[in-house]
């Protein structure tokens, strides 16, 4: 089950008489006025029978004066690290006039006086809180020296991991939430004490904290909370958010980027509802990955964003099936097609977008296919199993799979474009001529310049072209994609050929963003702004927008990333390609790699790729931002024959094959063997033709980062599973008897080196 706790209680304090230190707390009864007899006493001027006040040059002495509550609920006070005494007693009140210069008693707030009743100076707040974390950006202001919490008299100190900022506290603010039985409410910011910075019992004077207090918080420190439900609280006790109290984050959709949305809100940290809404029955999924053979992928499902048993675990409600069809901006909420209505507290549009298909040429024979979801893949694999030859219509990535897949398939493939030269919208000329050639050598056909009319029939399709007719089993449609924003132009949101939104996916509405293909990202007053249909966009847009929403730093900037496998070659693009550029660097070969200003271009030249991102990224280096640390992961022993690590130095890696693991990437690391599964757990890469950095192997696809001590995640997708990670050790020759066996061990005789 989901665990909504955002932290845990560090320390309780109570302060018996007001303005005075207090007492350190392992548990406290709690009532509608805060801890049972916190502040219930003050000292009092014998002579104007007013209560102290601190602030005061005359009764700064008061924070050096200690007080604590006995068993018999009496009171007793030490003076300056004197011993401790009754609050009535003899010797004590005269150590208090000696440090106050003037006669002082010690009374109950209430206590009937000569002309009055001994009062508070100021309206109490049940609880004052403050978190570690705030206490923390505090110190960094003082070059590490976090300050010692007594200074700020809370009642309750919190570890606040669940919550982001400088003062996670402040996001509780109009907030109910639970410490073990006791109900609060979040109700104010917190104003800092008279006496920050006085000397208090084995605390020095120092100026220097207020001063850092005004530089990073103003006059506030922490929050106050009033008590809704009387109860106990005990150190330990973890902090839960009253989840049901607030309206949720809707997110519209159900591919990737909107389950990556949902993943990395809780990464980190956030707590609120979470409800997506997407018209398809399937969980978010990754779009059909197509560049794989037709034939084997045709009963393959793909790859789960967000699967329901992820998404029940994660505490977001999975609305599968719903299709929203109206925004209320005024009301926020969204209704679907049902009738039914839900409010938002921020709302997210993940729509994606509609294939473009030429009009009047779907007759309904089951001929003519487009590509965007699941179940369209599964009715295109389905009619490929018996096709000849297709039609594919539209040159772009997908149009190119397409074609390369058929072919593998020994389908014959037309491509039918409407540019005079295959590509030229897509890449520079060299690179676009290599692609071409790869394609051309596999036996695809291009026919450039116009598209041909298009007719299906009940047996076959039919494409006329100047004067000429030629016929196919199908028609694939690849000519992009209209942006789903209907609903977002309905709500009166900007609108231009997709959503207009800043880089992290806000939009004209404040409390709505949009991301993934919809999103038309504008990056200042004079961009026009651009839509990026890829996988990395939806996931890198969705990792922006959830720092977006949670109020945190946005992630230092990474270049765009493209990828696509064609007739078993990688070809991928860093950055934002321009089909007008110039190459600056060009290898022709195995591999191919072009360098142009501001991205690069490679055909299986991952290592090459690497290097040019390490440098944008070294270019564009803000402040970085850590990530949460992925937890330690069971590493299993695994044994190898010699033979199979003959010639394995140090600082490489090797494929082996396993008889129970099956592929394996082997590297060697300060004289030791790791391994880690081959597959990478996110795509059909093989680890093995990645890149070796420290201790960790880089996927040449995505450039997820895998560490071969655990086979932790690191730099990877949304939804990217840990590897499967293994601590190699030798079989020497001598130990393996006939049967290949050694005692106790794993067969290994028959491990294989590719």
């Amino acid at each position: 089950m989901f665990d909504n706790s955002v932290g845990a209680v560090t320390e309780i304090w109570r302060y018996p008489v007001s303005s005075c230190g207090g007492e350190s707390l392992g548990t406290a009864a709690v009532g509608r006025l805060g801890l049972e007899r916190d502040r219930s006493w003050s000292i009092v001027d014998v002579e104007t029978e007013a209560t102290i006040d601190p602030s005061k040059k005359l009764w700064h002495f008061a924070p050096k004066v200690m007080s604590r509550l006995t068993e018999d609920h009496g009171l007793e006070l030490s003076v300056d690290g004197g011993p401790w005494r009754g609050h009535d007693d003899a010797d004590l009140l005269l150590s208090l006039k000696q440090a106050f210069g003037r006669d002082v008693a010690v009374h109950r707030y209430g206590t009937p006086l000569a002309r009055q009743e001994t009062a508070h100076r100021y309206a109490l707040a049940p609880i004052h809180l403050v978190s570690l974390q705030a206490l923390q950006s505090l110190g960094d202001e003082l070059q590490g020296k976090v300050p010692d919490v007594r200074r700020f008299r809370p009642n309750l100190v919190v570890d606040l991991p669940g919550l982001g900022g400088p003062c996670p506290e402040e996001a509780l603010l109009g907030r109910e939430f639970w410490i073990g039985d006791t109900k609060l409410r979040a109700t104010a910011k917190a104003g800092r004490c008279s006496f920050v910075t006085l000397e208090q019992q084995g605390l020095p004077a120092d100026r220097s904290v207020l001063s850092a207090l005004l530089a990073k918080f103003g006059r506030n420190f922490g929050i106050y909370c009033e008590v809704l439900t009387e109860g106990t609280l005990s150190v330990g006790q973890p902090l839960h958010l009253d989840a049901d109290q607030d309206d949720p984050i809707i997110i519209v959709g159900g591919g990737q980027a909107a389950g990556s949305l949902a993943r990395e809100l809780r990464t980190l940290g956030d707590r609120r509802r979470i409800k997506i809404f997407c018209a398809e029955r399937h969980a978010p999924y990754e779009r059909p990955t197509l560049s794989k053979s037709l034939i084997a992928a045709a009963s393959q499902k793909p790859a789960e964003v967000l699967s329901v048993a992820d998404s029940q675990a994660l505490g977001i409600d999975l609305h599968l099936g719903q299709e929203v069809v109206r925004v209320d901006r005024p009301e926020r909420a969204v209704q679907t097609a049902d009738g039914s209505r839900h409010l938002y507290s921020k709302l997210v549009f993940a729509t994606g977008g509609t294939p473009r298909m030429l009009p009047l040429v779907d007759r309904g024979h089951g001929r003519v296919h487009r590509v965007r979801t699941r179940d369209d893949a599964v009715r295109m694999r389905a009619a490929m199993q018996d096709a000849r030859k297709i039609f594919i219509v539209g040159n772009g990535w997908l149009g190119l799979e397409l074609a390369a897949a058929a072919r593998v398939a020994r389908i014959d493939a037309t491509v039918f474009c409407r540019q005079p030269r295959p590509f030229s919208k897509v890449l520079p000329q060299d690179p676009a001529e290599a692609l071409l050639a790869l394609h051309v050598s596999h036996g695809t056909q291009f026919q450039s310049g116009t598209l041909p009319d298009l007719v299906e029939r009940e047996n076959r399709v039919e494409a006329h072209f100047q004067g000429t007719v030629q016929t196919a089993d199908l028609i694939l449609f690849t000519l992009g994609i209209n942006p789903n924003d209907h609903l977002a132009r309905s709500a009166g949101l900007v609108c231009d050929n997709g959503i207009v939104t800043d880089l992290a996916g806000a939009t004209s509405d404040p409390d709505i963003l949009a991301i993934g293909d919809v999103a038309r990202q504008v990056s200042g007053p004079s961009d026009k702004g651009l839509r990026i249909e890829s996988e990395d966009n939806a996931i890198s847009q969705a990792q922006r927008a959830a720092r977006h929403l949670l109020g945190l730093a946005p992630l230092p900037a990474r270049p765009a990333r493209f990828w696509s496998e064609q007739f078993g070659l990688r070809i991928q693009i860093i950055g934002m390609p321009d089909p007008r550029a110039i190459p600056v660097k060009e290898v022709v070969g195995t591999p191919s790699y072009w360098e142009y200003p501001g991205f690069a271009i490679g055909f299986n030249a991952a290592q090459q790729l690497r290097t040019f991102e390490a440098r944008f990224s070294a270019i564009h280096a803000t402040t970085p931002v850590p990530a949460p640390a992925p937890a330690a992961l069971p590493v299993e022993t695994l044994y190898l024959p010699a033979q199979a690590l003959d010639g394995l130095s140090d600082n490489s890696i090797r494929r082996v094959v396993h008889p129970e693991k099956g592929d394996l990437v082997v590297a060697r690391i300060a004289g030791n063997c790791h391994a880690l599964q081959d597959r990478c757990p996110h795509s059909d890469a093989s680890l093995s033709e990645g890149i070796l950095e420290g201790e960790r192997i880089i996927c040449p696809l995505h450039f997820a980062e895998f560490s071969l001590l655990d086979g932790r995640a690191f730099n990877a997708p949304a939804g990217c599973p840990n590897a499967s990670a293994y601590r190699i050790e030798v079989n020497e020759p001598s130990e393996i008897g006939e049967a290949g066996v050694m005692a106790g061990k794993s067969p290994t005789d028959s491990t294989l080196i590719r």
